[in-house]
């Protein structure tokens, strides 16, 4: 329901979890003289040691996060109530540029900016303009 986390936060990069691309394999098969074709979805591990440790034909359809590029995360799924995902945050070149400007704009006291942690929801009912 959400788009790509690359597109929602144009200014991070992320890295690390279960990271995989999809692809897709055509069988083919003959029955009483007629030729079908079935797609069936591939996924191409980014870490190899993921695709030792997953059973592919296991996961669930909600347990992925497009995070952008064609790349998906694969979380822990929670009996159906939520999915969770763990990954590395960094700011790409975007968000190096956006944090320079910021220190400058807070060294001339035009922007005050606070510390706090915390996480952050990508559920759509927790969207916000940034």
């Amino acid at each position: 329901m959400m788009p790509p986390l690359a597109e929602t936060f144009p200014f991070l990069s992320f890295s690390g979890g279960r990271q995989a691309r999809f692809g897709e394999r055509i069988t083919i098969e003959e029955y009483d003289g007629e030729i079908y074709t079935e797609p069936h979805r591939v996924i191409e591990w980014l870490d190899r040691n993921d695709a030792d440790e997953m059973d592919d034909e296991e996961l669930e359809g909600e347990g992925w996060l497009a995070l952008g590029e064609d790349i998906y995360a694969y979380g822990e799924f929670a009996g159906g109530e939520w999915v969770e995902h763990e990954f590395d945050i960094s700011l790409n070149e975007l968000g190096e540029n956006w944090l320079s400007t910021s220190k400058v704009m807070e060294a001339a006291e035009i922007l005050v900016v606070g510390e706090a942690e915390g996480w952050v929801s990508v559920a759509p009912w927790h969207a916000r303009d940034l």
